[in-house]
């Protein structure tokens, strides 16, 4: 069971090509009946909201739209003081994102001072704590 679906994927199953798919997600998006999340090609759409409490599984919704940037960080955060430190792995499997979205989310909590780079990059590389004064 897909609980998304893109543009190309809409166009192939509507026999229409990639922008007849576009535009019937688009006007199902007006509509209220699905969210897009993403641009570009990248962009994918899953039922709102709405849709999940009408079918009366809401927290389906919630599976399907996946976890805030809040509460990436905090995933993150949290498994970093239980174990010590996490990979770009680690960050993937917790939050459910792709290498490149993960990288992202870990140099974000750099620039913040949350983390803190160590290893050997790219294979060796992990994030630990970030502790004002420690040597980098």
């Amino acid at each position: 069971l897909e609980r998304r679906i893109d543009a190309e994927t809409a166009g192939r199953l509507t026999q229409k090509g990639t922008a007849d798919g576009r535009r019937v997600l688009e006007r199902l998006s007006e509509r209220g009946l699905v969210e897009a999340a993403g641009t570009r090609r990248g962009r994918q759409y899953h039922l709102s909201a709405a849709v999940y409490r009408r079918l009366g599984q809401s927290t389906g919704y919630v599976r399907t739209h996946g976890l805030s940037r809040l509460r990436q960080e905090g995933l993150v955060l949290e498994y970093v003081q239980a174990h010590g430190r996490i990979e770009r792995k680690h960050v993937m499997d917790l939050c459910g994102l792709s290498g490149q979205q993960a990288g992202r989310l870990l140099r974000r909590l750099c620039e913040q001072k949350k983390l803190r780079r160590r290893g050997t990059p790219p294979r060796w590389t992990y994030y630990e704590v970030f502790e004002p004064g420690q040597a980098s």
